[in-house]
Parts: C-alpha cells; sequence; structure tokens
C-alpha cells in the first residue's frame, strides 16, 4: 500500500553503449520466466546497473521514490544473536538456499503497476516481487515463517532466502531434513542445489562458523582483518573499525583496545577523507586488535542447561564482563565479552561505584540469559561482597540495587591477578594515577578569592564555598572565605531584610514543566528608565532575564519566546501575577499559539510568585553591588548577574542552576591559569540529589527553619536598614552606628558614630558591620 495513490514517472539516465546488451538480456530472461510483463501503468521508475562481487553488472530498478511513499511493514527477522543461542547443542547442520528467493513471491495483481519501469520506449512491471522494494524482505520473511510454523526453532529457522536444519546427531538429522524439504516443496519454493550444503559438522552461517559447540570468525573475514594496511586517513580506519566492530564479542577489551584509534574520529564528519598518520599507541593498539582477532577467534555456544558466570571488574577509565560456562573438563569457556568506556561523570565515580556499576552493565547486557535463574558473579572488589547488608543506602547505589534485586546471584571473591576481565577494563598505564597539583600560596588564595567574588557578583559565602570548592581545595578554605566575605565592603552594605516565610515551593515534575515570570521594576540608568524581563525555571532553578523599554504585552510576548521557547523549547506552563502586561487577550494568544497553559497568582498575593520575587530581589542585589550602587551604568551587567545567579548555589536543588543543566560548573580564566578542571556529574545523579534536597527545603521552611537570629550587644557596630527607598539601585543599608542600649527583645537604640543622633530600631532593620574590626 502505499501513502499516496498519485503515480510519478521517472526516465532513465544515459545509459552506457556496452551495458545495454546486459539489460536487454535480463528483461528477455524476466519476460521468458514470467517475471515481468509488458505493462500500460501510469507509474515508473528508473533502471540502475550495480556491480556483482565478480566484477560482471546486475539490472536493477530504482525504487526509491516509491519507498519514500510505502507504508512500511514492520515484520522482521530473528536477531542474530539469537539465532546463534538456538544452534547451541546441535552437531549436523544443512543450509538450504531459495533460488531467486524474491522471485518466488507473486505480487497483488492491483500493486503490478507500481513496479513499472521502462527501456527504450516499453514498459513493463513485474508479476513476481523484485528486489528493492522496502517491504519485500518482510514479506519473504513472514512467507518463510509461515512455511515452517510448527518447525520453526525446533530444527529449522528460517532466515530470509536460507533455510537452516540442525540435530544433534546424523538420524535426527535425516528426519528433520526430509520434513524442511517436503514443506518447501509443499509451498512451491524452488532451492538453488549449486549454493544448498547437506550433513555437515561445520558450516558458514550469518557470516561466521558455527561448529561442535563453538562460533568461529569466519577465516575469510580474519584474513581481510590480516591483511588490511595501516590507515592513511579517516574514511580508511572508519572502514577498519567498521569491520572488526562486527566481531566485538569474540575479544576481551574491545572498547579499550579501539580507544586510541576512536579518539582519531571525535569532531570528523561522516564523509571526512582527511589524511591522518597513527602514532605509536595507534599504530600499537591497531595492531594489537589485528593480532588478537586472529588468534583468539572463537568463543563457546550458550548451554542454558548449565549454569553461567559472570566476571566483571572496572579501572579508572572502563568496565569490563566476560560471561563464561564450564565444559566438560570443568574449565571456564567465555561465551561472550563486553567492554564499555566510562564517560566524564563515570570517571569520577568512586572505586566501588565503577566496580557496581561494570556489575550492573554486564547484569543488563546478559539479561536474557541470567534473569529467572541463578548465576555466580565474580569480582575482584571485595566490598561488593557485603554490600547488600548495608542499610540507608541512597541515591545511585539505591537505584542500581532495586536493579539487580530481581536477579539470583552468588557473590564470589577472586584476586585481581586470576580476574579474567580484569585485563579488558584496564587501559595502559592507568593503575594507582592520581592527580598531582601544585600548592595554592597565599598571594594564590588571594587572587581566587577575589576573582570568584567578581565571577559570582559578589555572591554569599555558601555561593562562594560552593563555586571554588568545585575546583580548589586548600587547607582552611572556608574559613578564608568567610573571612573575605565578611571583609567586604559593599557586601555589607547590602542584602535584603530576611524574615521567616512559610510559602512552600511550588513542585515541577521535570525542567520546562513550569516557568514563573515577573517584571524587575523600573530602575534609572544614563539611558532612561528600563525593566527587566524575569523568568525561572521551577524544576532546574534556571534563571533568563531581559532588559525591555516598556512595561506591555508585546514586549513580554518577545521576551518570552526568545528566552523561554526558543532556548529551552515550549513549557507546559507559565506562571505570573495578575497584572495587566500578563492578563491580557495578547499574552493568552501566544499560549494558544504554542499550546501551553498560562496561569495567573491570586491578586494582591506576591508569595504566589515567590520564586520569582525572590530571584528579583538576588538579582537587583548584584546589581547594586555590581555597579557600586549605581555609580556605574547597570545595564551592561544584566547579564552578568544572571550567570552569577545561575553559578550560584541553589538549596533546593543541591547544586547551582549551571552544573545542574550542563554537569559541569563553567571554566574561568583564573581556572586556566592554575590547570583546574571541576567536578563532573550525571544527571541521574544531579536529580536524585535535586529530589532529595527539594523534600528537605520544603520540610524546613514548613517548620519556619528560615528565621534569622541575631545575638547584638552595647558597643557593636551595626549597619540600619533603608526602610522606603526610592532609588531601588542605592545601597540598602547605612553604615556608621553604634548600639547603645537593649530595648525589649526586639528593638535597640543606636547612636551614630560621628554625632549625636539617638534612633530606635527594630531587630529585623539592624545587622552586625563585619567590615569593621576592633
Amino acid at each position: 500500500d502505499t501513502t499516496l495513490d498519485r503515480p510519478f514517472v521517472e526516465r532513465n539516465g544515459r545509459i552506457p553503449v556496452h551495458q545495454e546488451k546486459i539489460i536487454e538480456e535480463e528483461i528477455n530472461k524476466n519476460l521468458g520466466l514470467g517475471i515481468i510483463r509488458p505493462s500500460r501503468s501510469p507509474w515508473c521508475s528508473r533502471i540502475v546497473l550495480a556491480p556483482k562481487p565478480d566484477g560482471s553488472w546486475r539490472m536493477c530498478v530504482d525504487f526509491r521514490s516509491l519507498n519514500k511513499i510505502t507504508v512500511k511493514d514492520r515484520y522482521t527477522s530473528q536477531r542474530i544473536d539469537e539465532i546463534y543461542d538456538e544452534l547451541a547443542g546441535a552437531r549436523m547442520f544443512s543450509v538450504l538456499d531459495a533460488t531467486s528467493g524474491y522471485y518466488q513471491i507473486a505480487m497483488e495483481e492491483r500493486d503490478k503497476e507500481k513496479t513499472a519501469f521502462s527501456y527504450k520506449g516499453k514498459l513493463y512491471e513485474f508479476n513476481r516481487m523484485p528486489f528493492g522494494l522496502c517491504n519485500a524482505s518482510a514479506t519473504f520473511q513472514r512467507v518463510m515463517d509461515t512455511v515452517f510454523r510448527d518447525e520453526n526453532r525446533k530444527f529449522v529457522i528460517p532466515y530470509q532466502d536460507d533455510v537452516i536444519v540442525y540435530s544433534k546427531n546424523h538420524e535426527d538429522h535425516e528426519k528433520h531434513l526430509r520434513i524442511a524439504l517436503g514443506k518447501l516443496r509443499a509451498a512451491g519454493i524452488c532451492l538453488n542445489l549449486k549454493k544448498c550444503k547437506f550433513f555437515r559438522d561445520e558450516v558458514k552461517i550469518l557470516g561466521n562458523i558455527i561448529t561442535g559447540g563453538e562460533i568461529k570468525i569466519d577465516p575469510e573475514k580474519t584474513e581481510q582483518i590480516r591483511a588490511y594496511p595501516t590507515p592513511t586517513d579517516i574514511a580508511e580506519l572508519r572502514s577498519f573499525l567498521g569491520m572488526v566492530n562486527y566481531c566485538r564479542e569474540f575479544i576481551t577489551g574491545f572498547a579499550d583496545l579501539t580507544k586510541p584509534l576512536y579518539e582519531l574520529l571525535a569532531g570528523e564528519k561522516k564523509k571526512s577523507t582527511r589524511k591522518i598518520v597513527l602514532d605509536e599507541k595507534q599504530r600499537e593498539a591497531f595492531n594489537t586488535i589485528k593480532d588478537r582477532l586472529c588468534r583468539e577467534s572463537a568463543r563457546a555456544q550458550p548451554d542454558i542447561d548449565k549454569d553461567f558466570i559472570l566476571t566483571t571488574d572496572a579501572s579508572d577509565y572502563g568496565i569490563g564482563a566476560v560471561l563464561t560456562q564450564k565444559d566438560r573438563n570443568n574449565k571456564e569457556r567465555m561465551v561472550s565479552a563486553f567492554s564499555k568506556k566510562l564517560d566524564k561523570c563515570q570517571r569520577n565515580y568512586s572505586v566501588t561505584d565503577k566496580e557496581l556499576l561494570a556489575l550492573v552493565k554486564g547484569v543488563e547486557r546478559y539479561r536474557h540469559y541470567l534473569l529467572g535463574r541463578p548465576f555466580i558473579l565474580k569480582t575482584d572488589h571485595q566490598a561488593l561482597t557485603y554490600l547488600w547488608d548495608k542499610k540507608n543506602t541512597t541515591g545511585r547505589l539505591l537505584r542500581w540495587a532495586l536493579k539487580l534485586a530481581e536477579y539470583d546471584f552468588k557473590i564470589e571473591y577472586i584476586k585481581g591477578e586470576t580476574n579474567i576481565a580484569d585485563g579488558f577494563s584496564r587501559i595502559k598505564g592507568d593503575n594507582n594515577v592520581c592527580e598531582l597539583r601544585e600548592e595554592i600560596t597565599e598571594e594564590d588564595r588571594k587572587e581566587i578569592l577575589e576573582k570568584y567574588h567578581e565571577y559570582s557578583g559578589h555572591g554569599s559565602v555558601n555561593t562562594m564555598k560552593f563555586m571554588i570548592s568545585q575546583r580548589y581545595e586548600w587547607k582552611g578554605m572556608f574559613r578564608d572565605i568567610e573571612l573575605f566575605c565578611e571583609a567586604c565592603k559593599i557586601c555589607i552594605r547590602d542584602g535584603e531584610q530576611r524574615v521567616n516565610s512559610k510559602n512552600r515551593v511550588i513542585c515541577a515534575e521535570y525542567p520546562n514543566h513550569l516557568w514563573e515570570v515577573d517584571l524587575m521594576g523600573k530602575t534609572t540608568d544614563d539611558e532612561g528608565p528600563k525593566l527587566i524581563f524575569v523568568a525561572i525555571d521551577h524544576f532546574t532553578k534556571w534563571v533568563e532575564t531581559k532588559v525591555i523599554e516598556r512595561k506591555t504585552a508585546g514586549e513580554i510576548s518577545k521576551a518570552v519566546e526568545e528566552l523561554i521557547i526558543r532556548k529551552h523549547g515550549i513549557p507546559t506552563k507559565i506562571l505570573s501575577d495578575n497584572g495587566l502586561e500578563f492578563d491580557n487577550k495578547q499574552i493568552r494568544c501566544i499560549g494558544e499559539k504554542y499550546n501551553f497553559e498560562w496561569v495567573f497568582g491570586s491578586p494582591y498575593h506576591h508569595q504566589t510568585t515567590g520564586a520569582v520575587e525572590r530571584v528579583i530581589q538576588t538579582i537587583r542585589s548584584r546589581l547594586r553591588r555590581m555597579s557600586d550602587f549605581g555609580r556605574e551604568r547597570w545595564i551592561p551587567l544584566v547579564e552578568k548577574a544572571t550567570m552569577a545567579y545561575n553559578l550560584s548555589f541553589n538549596r533546593a536543588i543541591g547544586t547551582s542552576p549551571y552544573i545542574f543543566k550542563n554537569g559541569a560548573q563553567m571554566e574561568f580564566q583564573i581556572d586556566k591559569k592554575y590547570g583546574r578542571k571541576a567536578k563532573t556529574y550525571s544527571k541521574q545523579d544531579l536529580i536524585d540529589k535535586r529530589n532529595e534536597c527539594f523534600g528537605k527545603y520544603n520540610k524546613d521552611i514548613s517548620k519556619g527553619n528560615r528565621l534569622i537570629k541575631r545575638d547584638l550587644k552595647i558597643g557593636d557596630r551595626v549597619l540600619i536598614f533603608r526602610d522606603a527607598v526610592g532609588d531601588k539601585m542605592a545601597e540598602k543599608w547605612w553604615p556608621g552606628y553604634v548600639i547603645t542600649d537593649l530595648i525589649g527583645e526586639d528593638a535597640y537604640m543606636v547612636r551614630q558614630i560621628n554625632g549625636n543622633l539617638l534612633i530606635r530600631v527594630n531587630k529585623r532593620h539592624i545587622k552586625r558591620d563585619t567590615s569593621f574590626s576592633e
């Protein structure tokens, strides 16, 4: 069936004169056999010639245009590895080849016209199913499965135009072969006797050799690998890796062996032909792969009646697993090998986590063998032998433990030198490697603190601790950070009044699920009054901002499209207050246009949009500090202030929005100077951490744990909060006061240091002047 009934016509290109005879002979032959017939179809595909392995040519019809509009048949053949498993235990084989298999299937009359092609002014169409149709393979496989529906996977496996008959002995095989031939005769399927193989104890099936309970790489293939010349360009290297990749289950440590060669392909386009010269390490890898594949070219077939043994191991850069079974002599024989290099995040795992990752990936790889039956797990890491008794497991370990809970296995500890998986989880020279770092001097520490305080937009102590600890470590570092921040004269003259809040945080279920937006009120700059559109993703806590001219629906619509939809995709919901700039027809139209919901908070209740309100306070504070309280232009600093927020630790997600979004902290110029790399995190670990911290954060808020306690006494130097300040870019706290008296539990009497004016101040409007040292 086709999705379009409108016929198309494709004309042939000029055909070389010496190839015309080939086409004419093929057409006449197929006419005589009844494979094609003259046609009056409105459809027409073009002819192409394809080379055969022996150098001759085959006439084909280019059905690509027809295939594009054909409804696809998703019927599939059996997996090749499943076929090999089915053949385990068989000792006698026959392979039957159907002559021009597809031509033995008749086309439906209504579809014949769609297969039409022309040659020298004459039109032909197929009576029998031609090669090149996208559904030909599925159709033929369905027919063969139907013919052998009672025998399939008992002693017959049909795979396209090959029929594999297998038995445990000669006597059974004769019976099985007679049944298979009878089925084919009844179905009217003819065989190519020259290509059929009968009563073989060793036979080539689907590219490999099957014999006596073993699977071997085809000697022709190993000879091609052995004779392959050293690659001189990217195309040759890709060709070699594609050839050996087919044999990866025959060789332990394939991922590590090929790693130096795959590094050459990084960043290269698929069709690149860039010239390359292999260095010593890459040449060694190339030659080792060839040698290993030619020597270790056999593996045992799995026996489902025997116990499986899974041996796993991990190194700093890779993990590996080997599935084995014991033979008659009680010797372990390899059934399959698996290896995988670790990504950046996984390389930061602890030794135990890497070993457990190897176990999890190994079990997942061989799930079809191991699930529902007991097996033995061998490891050279003793911690895994008692890990299952560990209580209060959380995060990644808990997730992995739940995955393994459905399997029935017994862990056996083996020494490292006897671990067959050890060799291929390791990369040469990676044993016991640690990173050496230069000591951070007193002068270096001061520069690092100053730069990171600048990067964080005069961030808090917690933000500074979080950002610096991603790359640096020295004795007393956290105390140095605390003293540095307390001494910053800009920071102590700024800050919001911190009061108790019992509003629970809104829960988003995934990134881009819920954005909260608002406007940061008019602030004067050299260019005149400006507003800032602010948006926060409730799941990741990522913030976007944009300076806008006017408080209109048009400006807000543009900001939503630019900051949210184009950068992050279409959200599920956007939340705002019910101001007229949000609650209007144009805003509702943008929601309808992109098919998301715009919801509004309760009137006169700013806590509904509390998250974005808090972001606005923080960004305004950063702008005040970065612009030296409005002495410098603040508009160019909006982007920096926003990034400073995204780089800062957020208690609700347990990390910074930047790390949560990108998996690692941003690299700064000073980090390159000291050669420091940031820690990296996996996405799942970050989500686990976020969920854990989010629940605790909400719980703390509900209990009122954010109350600020201050212990001030007479004689302390303090700052006074400027209430109802008109200029929002000016400092929030006035310095230069000293406490002269305590009034009850809620107030202080203060006096200007350089004057006699006494003022009564509530405890919410006063804080210690940490810039003053006695």
